[in-house]
């Protein structure tokens, strides 16, 4: 999977329609013989649930019934896809055939795919950025204005900040030219 460029979600925060993709077959299987904290349903949830705090419409294909063939349960999740502006992918999905499908299928038609984590680090320095601005206007102050105390806006808040996002920036979303 390609890095996350920064940019990836840019355009105001709009609300995103997002397909979640993770592994469904294996765990089912797995769960009939071992005892699991989170089921798959419950990791889909989950990320359904955190998606939706941020104010995006989730597809969830863990909602479809059962009985259906692996073919059948494809095409019903590449008409979702196709309906979405985004496929996020859970941890674990790299050895699920469902999600290697559907991360192809997604790349054929120019829809944009992450991974959950990179969804949640890029929300965390959406954040940090809101709150390094609102440091950086204190700071602004205090150079243009030499009565305020430069300890009382703790200037060393803001520059620690500021090198933790450029650092995060670099760690976890790369840019590369066309996003992800």
């Amino acid at each position: 999977m390609m890095s996350l460029s920064i940019n990836f979600l840019s355009g105001g925060g709009e609300r995103m329609k997002i397909f979640i993709s993770g592994s469904i077959s294996k765990e089912i299987e797995k769960e009939k013989t071992t005892e699991v904290e989170l089921g798959y349903k419950d990791k889909f949830k989950l990320a359904e649930l955190y998606l939706e705090s941020k104010g995006h419409q989730v597809m969830n294909p863990t909602v479809l019934p059962y009985g259906f063939s692996h073919e059948d349960y494809m095409n019903i999740c590449y008409e979702m896809i196709k309906a979405c502006d985004m496929v996020v992918f859970l941890r674990g999905n790299e050895d699920s055939i469902g999600s290697k499908m559907e991360r192809d299928f997604a790349n054929e038609n120019k829809i944009k795919t992450c991974t959950l984590d990179q969804m949640i680090v890029y929300h965390a320095i959406s954040q940090l950025e809101d709150l390094r601005e609102e440091k950086l206007g204190d700071v602004k102050a205090v150079l243009r204005n030499k009565d305020i105390d430069p300890k009382e806006v703790y200037i060393h808040d803001f520059l620690s900040l500021d090198w933790a996002l450029n650092d995060l920036k670099k760690r976890y979303l790369l840019t590369d030219n066309g996003g992800v």
